[in-house]
């Protein structure tokens, strides 16, 4: 096997702010839980984890609540889901999607998550734990884009389009 034609995933525990996007998502996850944090403010501040995601000048301008991802999932909750839904949503769900995110760092393999560039074919195995810190930090829209050459891109793992239309 070619070692060249083979790519690591970039995951959000490898960017150089991981620190401070895990201290964010603690935050948020306290957030979620205080009865006086609001869900535009909820929104907003996971915006800001989301901006250093993406490595990009974003994170240092005012934040719009209709601009943040999880604005149609506040939507959503406010205007379709159920009180019980809702609470349970925010009181045991989410904070349960941020602690597998956490953990990312920790269960991702030491080789990283590989894939081809070339088509070639070739196997992963990632135990249940790696594959729920993955697909978590895909629902917290917390990976940067991966690029693989100044035309190509892998497609995006986050969930930004799924908030987009959730309230339709």
């Amino acid at each position: 096997m070619n070692d060249d034609a083979f790519d690591a995933l970039r995951l959000p525990c490898h960017l150089p702010t991981w620190h401070v996007i895990r201290d964010g998502l603690e935050n948020l996850k306290n957030c979620v839980q205080d009865p006086t944090c609001s869900l535009r403010e909820w929104a907003t501040k996971h915006q800001e984890i989301v901006n250093l995601c993406k490595e990009e000048s974003e994170s240092s301008s005012r934040i719009h609540f209709k601009s943040c991802v999880f604005y149609g999932l506040v939507e959503f909750l406010q205007k379709t889901a159920s009180q019980v839904e809702k609470r349970t949503f925010l009181r045991s769900t989410f904070p349960a999607i941020v602690d597998f995110a956490l953990e990312l760092s920790n269960v991702v393999p030491l080789s990283g998550v590989l894939y081809s560039r070339q088509q070639i074919g070739s196997e992963t195995v990632l135990n249940k734990q790696c594959i729920a810190s993955i697909l978590a930090s895909g629902f917290l829209c917390l990976f940067p884009r991966q690029c693989r050459g100044p035309r190509r891109k892998l497609k995006d793992i986050n969930f930004t389009n799924f908030f987009k239309y959730l309230p339709e």
